[in-house]
């Protein structure tokens, strides 16, 4: 089978031309390597629980993609198996992970064709360290809704997407861990009208670790992102967020912009946050912004005056601000569990 690791060697490839390498396969090879989520009658179906051992008995293809984080590009190097995904239809899905082996390593594509759109909830347990790699394809008119939230004690995530015209990305990370986590987002609007929405949300307690690292890159004009990265942070928890929007020249009408807040729950908690533009057009509405610190001493009075007890109003307050990305997460309210698994953590915090 031909090699299809230089499909997407540079970090700017346009998703055609890997789509192109896919499509030229022969048909034994092709149904080979896909796993066809348009087979998938209900979300129970695809529901599995991962681990090292199952991934060596897959059907899949070696293969390697690279991105501007060195990190990502070891452990692609590393990964045994990649499995490839193609939605052919609309269609809403769930994935678990538990791993069971010291170091875990998992490495998905997925490929969301012209016009269809694909709702997925990714879960991930594990109390070992994990590696996962994500590459979201999007043509033309596509449109993915992405949640996924860890559990996991220690690891690394990283999704790469790219984003043809019209195509509508939206995804959201909920780190959840009781140990030390690092996410990278790195999106790509290759195309007029390619919108992104990212967002994340950490809890953290104990000694727990989270770092955000997010990369927008508007390589056509008129593409539009928005992120918000929020944090509660307990005890001696850290949190660090690293994000950066480039508007490449020429890229006119971009509109993007970015914020990260942190609520700090103890005085020993830390947040540090460093949000970036690199604009290199003319005519961009870009904005970003970050905020630390305590529960408004207004907001809280407010409720103390109207006869709602102190700790029922502490715990008011901090969902509040949690609940904002959970409804951006899911609005249609079609991953019921989310909401239970974000209860079950404020729970854990004392909220």
């Amino acid at each position: 089978m031909k090699d299809l690791e230089m499909a997407i060697s540079d970090k700017h490839i346009k998703a055609q031309d890997f789509l192109k390498e896919i499509d030229s396969l022969e048909e034994w090879k092709r149904s080979a390597i896909l796993k066809e989520l348009k087979e998938i009658k209900n979300t129970s179906e695809l529901k599995t629980k991962v681990n090292h051992k199952d991934l060596n008995q897959l059907d899949s293809h070696d293969f390697k993609f690279q991105s501007s984080d060195p990190l990502f590009h070891f452990t692609a190097l590393q990964t045994p198996i990649t499995k490839i995904f193609e939605v052919t239809k609309d269609i809403q899905a769930e994935m678990s992970y538990q791993a069971t082996s010291s170091v875990n390593i998992t490495q998905n594509i997925f490929i969301i064709r012209s016009g269809q759109e694909l709702n997925l909830f990714e879960e991930n347990q594990s109390d070992h360290f994990y590696l996962k790699n994500t590459l979201f394809i999007l043509e033309e008119d596509a449109k993915l809704n992405h949640i996924s939230v860890n559990r996991s004690v220690n690891g690394n995530s990283h999704y790469l997407a790219l984003v043809s015209k019209n195509a509508q990305f939206s995804s959201s990370y909920f780190d959840l861990g009781a140990g030390t986590t690092r996410q990278t987002y790195e999106t790509h609007l290759n195309g007029l009208n390619a919108q992104a929405m990212v967002n994340q949300g950490a809890i953290l307690k104990d000694q727990d670790r989270s770092e955000t690292y997010s990369y927008f890159y508007h390589n056509s004009p008129v593409s539009f992102s928005h992120q918000l990265v929020k944090s509660i942070l307990d005890d001696q928890s850290r949190s660090l967020f690293r994000g950066r929007i480039k508007i490449a020249k020429g890229a006119d009408g971009v509109d993007a912009n970015q914020l990260n807040k942190n609520l700090l729950l103890s005085a020993k908690a830390h947040a540090f946050s460093q949000p970036q533009l690199e604009i290199y057009a003319d005519d961009v509405k870009c904005s970003h912004g970050s905020t630390t610190g305590q529960l408004s001493s207004n907001e809280l009075f407010y409720l103390l005056s109207r006869g709602i007890p102190k700790k029922e109003a502490f715990s008011m307050l901090t969902r509040g601000f949690i609940e904002d990305l959970v409804n951006k997460a899911d609005p249609k309210n079609s991953f019921s569990q989310l909401k239970e698994i974000i209860q079950s953590r404020l729970e854990d915090i004392g909220v």
